[in-house]
């Protein structure tokens, strides 16, 4: 029996079995088709969000060098670390709640106003620690601070990091940040 010898229901079931499958085929085919389009096009915008997070990166990275240099610009490095004998008279202990940034995480940073005086005048320095501090004549080695003041957010970014920050603007007048005390005088 050939294909001529087909009659009606026959031929209605052939014709319909291909149509069927060449149109399961012809789906497939599309369907194949826009997948790999899709991602080609999920390819191109993952590689762009790469260059963009690249660019992000690096312009996070020169604000935080050209805020580090800002902040480093807050201590007088031209004279570099100066002596000064002086007779310490008061302590005062504060503390500064910070927070890391892009975190939850919170820490202290206590530092000590020292009160001082020497026979030109009298000073504040600041110690970024909670160490004793015995009152009396010292020898303090110090860094200058310029204009005699710094923020406390300027502060904990020049002694823990750019990471760290201080929410509240307050602002500490002192003649230098303590790099050593010593008492043999």
């Amino acid at each position: 029996m050939g294909i001529r010898d087909w009659e009606g229901p026959e031929w209605f079931l052939c014709i319909g079995l291909t149509v069927i499958l060449g149109g399961t085929g012809t789906l497939l085919g599309i369907a194949f088709h826009q997948d790999s389009q899709k991602s080609k096009e999920n390819e191109q915008i993952m590689q762009q969000k790469e260059v963009q997070k690249k660019d992000d990166d690096k312009k996070e990275e020169q604000r935080l060098i050209g805020e580090q240099q800002k902040i480093e610009n807050l201590v007088d490095k031209e004279i570099g670390v100066q002596n000064i004998t002086v007779n310490i008279k008061d302590t005062q202990y504060r503390n500064f709640t910070y927070n890391q940034k892009n975190s939850d995480e919170t820490g202290d940073f206590p530092i000590l106003l020292i009160g001082t005086n020497d026979p030109t005048g009298d000073y504040v320095f600041i110690h970024t620690s909670a160490d004793f501090v015995k009152k009396g004549s010292a020898n303090i080695k110090y860094k200058k601070i310029k204009n005699k003041k710094i923020r406390v957010d300027d502060l904990i970014k020049l002694k823990k990091g750019q990471e760290y920050k201080h929410n509240a603007d307050t602002t500490l007048n002192a003649k230098g940040i303590v790099e050593k005390i010593s008492y043999d005088l």
